[in-house]
């Protein structure tokens, strides 16, 4: 499957089955946008989209878009070809994935700690769903907030925090091996990615991530205000490439995004 966008195609390529497509920006840079966009787009090629929102506002956002999507792409968007799940945290989360954990909140100063627990045999789970889907593909929006709360920065939680990223990735990949699917995955970031001394891998979630992901884009939002309309796409891991070398230049307007030009951009950039 190919994104609408051939600036993302020229640095991802096409779609692939079992890998990991994660995409970093600042909180309002545009990235549901961009991925209930996509979705809508995949709906076109025939796929089937898992939705797992864990974010507020997002049921206002599809159903003002949604209509403008649909005549974009030809396409109807249903209950069937977009499910939506509301995921509220982390324990929420792998509980639909078939899994049981046990995270118990430390006090002020001790560790939270993190328990797998036997397999659960509920019958809502992703697994029940995606085995009926044609061409599936989950959408994760966002990963952040499921460790928001669960998982503080104190340094005695990053044992745990690892433990819990690692197995969420783990059991998400096998569920994508075994129904030949792919999982596009929204993650915030306050990074600059001029800054030298900023490396993507202290974002929320660690190294990790970069282990699973063999493609992270990085939508860098421009200060200037002439640029408010534009997106800088870095590509900080693309396999085969190297990192944060390649990126492409997208454009937002009251139709969604588009493909832009370096020309374009430096235009925008040069106005007052």
């Amino acid at each position: 499957m190919k994104s609408f966008l051939s600036n993302l195609e020229n640095l991802i390529g096409e779609f692939r089955s079992e890998e990991y497509y994660s995409i970093y920006a600042r909180p309002s840079a545009g990235k549901t946008l961009y991925v209930l966009e996509e979705a809508v787009n995949l709906i076109s090629q025939g796929a089937t989209i898992i939705y797992l929102s864990t974010e507020n506002g997002f049921e206002g956002l599809f159903e003002e878009w949604k209509p403008k999507f649909e005549e974009k792409f030809n396409v109807k968007v249903t209950e069937q070809n977009f499910k939506i799940f509301k995921i509220y945290n982390l324990e929420n989360l792998m509980d639909f994935l078939g899994r049981s954990i046990n995270i118990t909140i430390g006090d002020k100063g001790k560790m939270t700690t993190f328990l797998v627990e036997e397999k659960k045999k509920n019958i809502d789970t992703l697994p029940i769903h995606i085995s009926k889907a044609k061409n599936p593909v989950i959408i994760l929006d966002s990963f952040s907030v499921l460790f928001r709360e669960d998982f503080n920065t104190a340094t005695q939680n990053f044992s745990a925090r690892s433990d819990a990223v690692g197995f969420l990735f783990a059991t998400l990949k096998e569920i994508m091996r075994k129904y030949n699917a792919f999982t596009i995955m929204l993650h915030h970031a306050s990074i600059d990615p001029m800054n030298l001394y900023n490396q993507p891998d202290k974002m929320r979630g660690g190294t990790i991530i970069s282990y699973y992901s063999k493609y992270i884009l990085y939508f860098e939002v421009e200060r200037k205000n002439t640029m408010r309309d534009y997106r800088k796409v870095f590509g900080v891991r693309l396999a085969g490439k190297k990192d944060w070398v390649n990126f492409a230049w997208l454009r937002i307007d009251d139709s969604g995004y588009h493909d832009a030009t370096i020309t374009e951009a430096e235009e925008a950039y040069s106005r007052k």
